[in-house]
């Protein structure tokens, strides 16, 4: 049994170093490597919608099928992601005439490109609870950087999320020929979403 002894205490500080470092590894994925948790909108409990006008006169619109997901831990943004699909399709302008309108080529062009995106590559934290995600938004195969302010109030499972933007509809082609001016349509269009999502 003795003659044992000194050869184990022998592997022992051998092997120290290394487990020592393998607990020093966890140590810190313990207090930096937390997983963010991800939170999924629920279309059916949740608003997109936008103002526009039309000679002079403001109008409100919505899209109906859109998809968001927002990996974010508050007290760390560093690794925070948006990733939002709107369904051009879905479109109701409240107007029989705009809807028929508005998928065509001159304005989404629904035919060649159904979706719109967006895509972050930073998310920072605001006062009073605020996020601002900036990033790049697709419409109508045109990409641009566009910032979207946001709160987010997590309880539980749940969350609710609000934000808003300004678009300038040219910007993405969105509205051309005629149209590529502001004597018929607004080249603003004020996007709001008031959502609920659930962590997935």
């Amino acid at each position: 049994m003795r003659r044992w002894l000194p050869v184990s205490i022998l592997v022992l500080c051998l092997a120290a170093p290394g487990v020592w470092a393998a607990g020093a590894r966890k140590d810190d994925g313990a207090s930096h490597g937390l997983v963010a948790p991800t939170w999924r909108i629920v279309p059916e409990k949740s608003s997109l919608t936008f103002t526009a006008s039309q000679l002079g006169q403001a109008f409100t619109g919505k899209f109906s099928k859109f998809t968001a997901d927002l990996t974010l831990d508050p007290a760390d943004t560093t690794n925070a992601t948006l990733n939002a699909t709107v369904d051009l399709s879905a479109i109701d302008a409240g107007d029989k005439q705009r809807n028929e309108a508005l998928p065509g080529g001159d304005w989404f062009d629904v035919a060649g490109h159904p979706k719109a995106t967006f895509k972050s590559h930073k998310i920072v934290e605001k006062a009073g609870r605020g996020f601002e995600a900036t990033g790049m938004m697709t419409i109508k195969g045109v990409q641009r950087q566009v910032t979207i302010p946001f709160t987010l109030m997590p309880t539980g499972d749940t969350a609710a999320i609000k934000g808003g933007f300004t678009l300038r509809r040219t910007d993405f082609g969105v509205g051309e020929g005629q149209w590529a001016t502001d004597q018929w349509i607004g080249l603003d269009v004020k996007l709001a979403i008031v959502a609920v999502a659930v962590k997935r």
